[in-house]
């Protein structure tokens, strides 16, 4: 079992994905009745994601051209680069071209997982958002832990332990779709200090207290006498008194199985078996037993039957810094473009700390498949992806010289001895060179075209 607490949207409906689905159907098979009647019927209670594939399968299109495609691109995993949160990401998903996208989180026992795509496109569409567990083996399929109802492209996950994550999103076959995904963490409980947040907390989990006999089983959130002490969740409280705490108040948090503890309350203003919901105070900020003679404060702690103490602090506190804002040109986007500068790194991440995974020399060429922040997340024409820097770039506008070649001389759709010859040359001609990319050139093909030709040695 999934130690990661789902978090659904309203019911499954019936998805726009089938429109697109139907397309296929209709180029690839004769008897489209019988074809409706297979695919609907393969249709279980499953992923979203899972439903669609097994409906490719049904009806025959997993075998095609298109169903092979999108099936590999689902296996992102392998692929997926880890990011820091927030993070925002907008891309294309080309029509003609199955991808998917997919990034790595670190997400910490007491984190919500707030993910949410916004989509453009002409066509009605679906996008599946799945949230997986990461393998030590990047090989082996992660279990899916979570994933997003049929159009509801947003998701929420709660971490009861520290989790390393793969977020997947895919869209249907067919649709062309501009998408911004948006991922942050958010505390699962409510700060529960009145006017106050993470800043307020100046004595952590595991600090030594008694001259080291003993550890600090909480934080202390400091606070003028009197300030409101609040429900951090919904349930049932339990008041009384105590040497170490003095005042103090159990909130029994039965969504997660959780015991919270307020102590050195100057004032308790419930009574035991009162509800309480979050927000709802429970008391008032002092300084009772062993804290007399210290600044008022509470002390605030977290229980696990059979665990004991556990750390709140990323239970309450947050960095909520603001979704960065996302200022390369995304008009490039899906577009190809080449290194401006002499050279630029491929980075495995977002950041200019990340590890740099190759080095471009000028006039490079590679894909845009989306933008975030000042970096643009790229693929180059051997399928390696990365990040590089937005500024290190330009458009394909003007070629950077001419080439001379000979007659015979063959155009490919690839940089690679094996790809496909679009065209061979009937005379030897001068072709403009858009970029490079390792012994090969991208050429105008004279045509209106483009294509790849060897460079001479």
């Amino acid at each position: 079992m999934s130690s990661l607490t789902r978090l659904y949207g309203r019911p499954p409906r019936a998805g726009s994905s089938r429109g697109a689905l139907w397309v296929l159907v209709a180029l690839t098979l004769t008897s489209g009745c019988d074809a409706r009647e297979r695919i609907e019927g393969s249709l279980r209670p499953a992923s979203p994601h899972e439903s669609y594939a097994r409906s490719l399968h049904e009806a025959g299109l997993d075998s095609t051209a298109l169903g092979r495609e999108w099936s590999a691109a689902a296996m992102v995993w392998t692929i997926a680069p880890s990011v820091r949160l927030p993070f925002r990401e907008t891309g294309y998903f080309a029509a003609d071209k199955p991808r998917a996208t997919s990034i790595r989180i670190q997400l910490k026992r007491g984190q919500r997982l707030v993910a949410d795509v916004q989509t453009q496109g002409s066509l009605p569409h679906e996008i599946f958002l799945d949230l997986f567990r990461a393998s030590a083996d990047s090989f082996q399929v992660p279990e899916r832990v979570a994933s997003a109802r049929h159009g509801r492209m947003r998701l929420e996950v709660e971490a009861d332990e520290d989790s390393d994550l793969i977020l997947r999103v895919q869209p249907e076959l067919l649709r062309g779709i501009g998408y911004t995904l948006s991922v942050h963490a958010e505390p699962v409980l409510a700060f529960p200090v009145s006017g106050k947040d993470g800043r307020a907390i100046q004595s952590r989990f595991g600090a030594n207290r008694d001259a080291g006999r003993r550890l600090h089983k909480g934080v202390d959130i400091f606070a003028p006498r009197g300030t409101p002490a609040l429900a951090s969740a919904s349930g049932r409280v339990w008041v009384g008194t105590n040497n170490l705490g003095g005042k103090v108040v159990f909130l029994r948090d039965d969504t997660r199985k959780l015991n919270l503890y307020y102590a050195h309350l100057d004032t308790q203003l419930v009574s035991t078996g009162d509800h309480a919901d979050p927000g709802d105070t429970l008391g008032l900020i002092g300084s009772t037993g062993n804290a007399r003679g210290t600044p008022p404060h509470l002390h605030f702690g977290i229980y696990s039957r059979g665990e004991g103490a556990i750390d709140p602090y990323s239970f309450l506190s947050i960095p909520l810094a603001p979704v960065p804002a996302i200022t390369a040109n995304t008009s490039v986007i899906g577009s190809l473009v080449r290194v401006s500068t002499r050279q630029t790194a491929l980075a495995s991440m977002p950041d200019l700390r990340s590890r740099k995974t190759d080095t471009l020399r000028r006039h490079t060429v590679f894909r845009v498949a989306a933008a975030t922040e000042r970096w643009y997340r790229v693929t180059l024409p051997d399928d390696r992806i990365g990040f590089v820097a937005a500024s290190s770039t330009e458009p394909l506008r003007a070629p950077i010289r001419f080439q001379r070649v000979r007659d015979s001389t063959a155009i490919r759709d690839r940089p690679a001895t094996d790809a496909a010859v679009s065209q061979m040359t009937t005379k030897s001609v001068r072709l403009p060179v858009l970029g490079i990319f390792e012994e090969y050139l991208l050429v105008e093909d004279g045509r209106g075209g483009r294509g790849w030709i060897i460079q001479d040695r």
